[in-house]
């Protein structure tokens, strides 16, 4: 795909699946802004592509959101991904607002405001489209997950949400929904890594509990990120594609 002379906004963009939508809009011409928290992992990104650049930013904290959307107020921008998100592993018992603010502000508000300050922008361009990463975690219930489960399901209303109030404003809103993706969030919280795990391998690999008999990569995301933000999929709108493998289909 060409993506030549269009440029991407990317949030979460220097590691695991954002790394790799970076890398795949980078091979096809595309200009990618990348905002992400990790200053360091940014710096390297953008002395491997000349046609990347890396901004420091916390979604969270909406006066620096404010700050950068008065930055880009004039740069065309053809297509927003936001990919950022943190993963929590507390359950109910753990509930407190400071944690749930602080995943919910990064996993979805802080997207919402890009959005608002970047519309027009977006309306403007001959693509105008909005991707946001969900998770098949919004559909489902798993264990010690309750917080960032429950931001992916509020994503998953969001894009469907946004698909209507947008409408005649040349902007469509989709959403992927990854399943099982080797990526630092299958680390779990004592380090080991989830996909190696003989639990594991034993229901999801060897007893085709994902179908296509792996787990998956982050170019697997960004594969169908590609499609979703190109003119091939200009009549899909306010839909999240599921990228795991078949792994909800036995559920």
């Amino acid at each position: 795909m060409d993506f030549s002379n269009k440029t991407i906004l990317l949030t979460g963009g220097v590691q695991g699946i954002g790394k790799a939508i970076t890398e795949s809009f980078a091979n096809c011409g595309a200009k990618i802004i990348v905002v992400d928290i990790d200053q360091k992992l940014g710096e390297e990104l953008i002395t491997n592509f000349k046609n990347v650049e890396y901004f420091n930013l916390d979604l969270s904290n909406q006066n620096q959101i404010n700050d950068y959307l008065k930055m880009i107020n004039d740069i065309s921008i053809d297509v927003f991904i936001g990919n950022a998100g943190i993963l929590s592993y507390k359950n109910l018992s753990d509930f407190n607002f400071e944690d749930a603010h602080q995943i919910f502000n990064t996993n979805l508000f802080g997207h919402l405001k890009i959005i608002q300050g970047i519309r027009k922008q977006l309306s403007r361009s001959s693509l105008g489209k909005i991707i946001l990463m969900s998770s098949i975690n919004g559909d489902y219930g798993t264990e010690n997950s309750l917080f960032y489960n429950l931001s992916k399901a509020s994503i998953n209303n969001a894009i469907k949400s946004l698909c209507v109030d947008l409408s005649g404003e040349n902007i469509t809103v989709n959403g992927i929904a990854p399943g099982f993706i080797k990526t630092r969030m299958s680390v779990l919280a004592d380090g080991s890594d989830e996909f190696e795990n003989e639990n594991f391998k034993n229901i999801y690999i060897k007893n085709k509990k994902i179908p296509i008999g792996r787990y998956g990569t982050p170019e697997d995301i960004s594969k169908v990120v590609l499609f979703l933000a190109s003119s091939l999929s200009n009549y899909i709108n306010g839909q999240i594609i599921n990228v795991d493998g078949g792994v909800t289909s036995t559920f």
